[in-house]
């Protein structure tokens, strides 16, 4: 497990049961999807593109964000979650990219799409 993985465990560790995940992803079956995969066990904010997503962060402050690499196939995703890292926030990337060049953009940890409601619990914490 990598360091920023294991840092948002740790960070989880200390929450409640019920944390709050700011998901900034543009596909809207993919926000179902994950909204679907959390429910009961967080509460989620969606928003669809990264713009937004450091006004959302600085209004919930969430403790966790995932957030997708890609918008409008564009590499949009990085940037603004590297910004949100240094907020000391963790971030959880998700793609459909390959893994290997996920780890060249420095996204790390990093999910790819489809995501498995396994693999999202357990790289949230839950």
């Amino acid at each position: 497990m990598n360091s920023r993985l294991a840092a948002a465990h740790d960070r989880f560790d200390m929450l409640c049961s019920n944390p709050k995940v700011l998901v900034v992803e543009d596909s809207a079956l993919m926000n179902e999807l994950l909204r679907c995969q959390l429910l009961g066990h967080a509460q989620v904010r969606i928003v669809q593109d990264p713009g937004p997503a450091m006004a959302a962060v600085e209004a919930d402050r969430p403790d966790i964000v995932l957030m997708d690499i890609y918008f409008d196939g564009r590499n949009r995703g990085a940037a603004v979650g590297r910004a949100i890292q240094d907020l000391g926030i963790p971030v959880v990337y998700i793609s459909g990219i390959h893994p290997e060049e996920a780890a060249k953009l420095g996204t790390v940890p990093y999910l790819q799409k489809p995501v498995s409601q396994m693999a999202l619990r357990e790289a949230i914490g839950l």
